[in-house]
This record gives structure tokens, sequence and C-alpha cells, in this order.
């Protein structure tokens, strides 16, 4: 799988292991998302991508799933929350993809505030796969890219810039892979 966030992949490098897919792979076929970053420039294909994926596996998108929020554990924990009140138990998602592992420890604990237990009820998959969330209740199922070599990649490709300033653009993808933990399985309903 190719990480989105330095540029589009194509679909097809992204299916096996990308988070509807895995979704997809346990039954869901109800998927929100929790959407907040401060740069939508730059995280803003994460998104669309995503959507497309579930687009090409056949699972409907629903609008109404889509909460984007503040970049915050505060604004993922409210965009929660009002989805939850938003929708009865019966209409709700079986399963959130949450831009990244920060917003999505909020996402947990306002699930676990509604008494929707995860991932009996609701599965919840994010991106980054940073140190805590294999330590948040129960475990993040996340997207793991390597954020080092991202990094290097990045400062690579700054100081090739500033040494040749003519230099064409470079569309770069890092490799990334489903780390899966406790926070999904099978859908319900």
């Amino acid at each position: 799988m190719q990480s989105c966030l330095m540029g589009a992949p194509q679909l097809a490098e992204w299916m096996k292991d990308h988070p509807a897919e895995h979704l997809a792979a346990l039954g869901h076929r109800n998927i929100g998302y929790i959407y907040g970053v401060a740069n939508t420039a730059t995280l803003g294909e994460r998104l669309t991508t995503c959507l497309e994926i579930q687009r090409s596996l056949g699972i409907p998108v629903v609008e109404n799933w889509i909460r984007m929020c503040s970049p915050t554990q505060a604004g993922g924990y409210q965009a929660t929350r009002t989805l939850l009140s938003d929708f009865s138990h019966e209409e709700l998602p079986t399963a959130l993809v949450v831009v990244n592992d920060l917003l999505a420890s909020a996402v947990l604990a306002a699930l676990a505030e509604a008494c929707v237990s995860v991932p009996k009820q609701m599965s919840v998959i994010s991106f980054d796969n940073s140190p805590p969330a294999m330590y948040t209740i129960p475990p993040l199922t996340t997207i793991d890219y390597d954020g080092c070599m991202l990094g290097m990649e990045a400062a690579r490709l700054t100081i090739e810039r500033l040494t040749t300033p003519d230099r064409l653009p470079v569309h770069l993808e890092l490799p990334a892979r489903l780390v899966v933990r406790q926070s999904t399985g099978p859908a319900k309903r």
C-alpha cells in the first residue's frame, strides 16, 4: 500500500491494506469519517482517496457520516458526539475511519462515554501508527507509514531543491502497512 500523504497513489496499489478494504473484508458497508486537519491542502487527498476507494468497492458514501472538525482531540471528540446524537443506533455507521491517531483517541473516548462498544458495535481505524495507538482502549488499528523515512526523504528533497532550484518537482509515495489491533472487528447488524 502507498501512503496518500505525499500524493494520491493509484487505486490498485492501495486496495490490499487500505482502511476501506480492511473494513469491507470485515463486512462493513456503513463507513463514516472523522476528519480534522489544520492543512487541508496537505492531507486533503487522504479523505478524497479514501472515498474513491470506498466507492470502487461498491460501498456507498453517506455524506452525513463524514464529519469535519478541528485538528484537536476536542474537535474529534465533539464531532463523534455530534454524529452519535444525529442518528439513531440503527442509522449509525458500523465503522469510522479517522484522519489520525490523535483524533482517533478522542473518538474512542466519545464512543466509550456513549456506551458504544468498540469493535462490537462500531469499528475504528486510523492513520499514523503513533506510539500511543497501541495503548488506547481498545488498541487502535491503524495505517503505519514510516514517519522517520518520510522526514528523511523530505529533508533530502529539500536539500536537492536548494542545491538545484530549477529541478523538476518530484512525486514521492512511501510504503505503508495496515497494523491490525483490537479496534476493528466484524460488522454487526
